[in-house]
């Protein structure tokens, strides 16, 4: 999803869950930790996206 795509609702949403994440930042560590989760879901979500539309253009 670029940024093109994303309507005002998505954005709001995304910013509200964003905040909630960011209280539970108490130091520099769970920035970090926080990052490295944040990494991996998007790159698991794209791959899983690709995989999709692979499978889904050889059926």
């Amino acid at each position: 999803m670029t940024t093109d795509t994303m309507n005002e609702l998505d954005l709001n949403q995304w910013q509200a869950h964003i905040g909630c994440l960011a209280k539970n930042i108490k130091s520099e560590a769970d920035l970090g930790s926080l990052t490295q989760q944040l990494v991996k879901m998007t790159v698991e979500a794209a791959l899983g996206a690709e995989l999709d539309e692979h499978l889904l253009c050889q059926a």
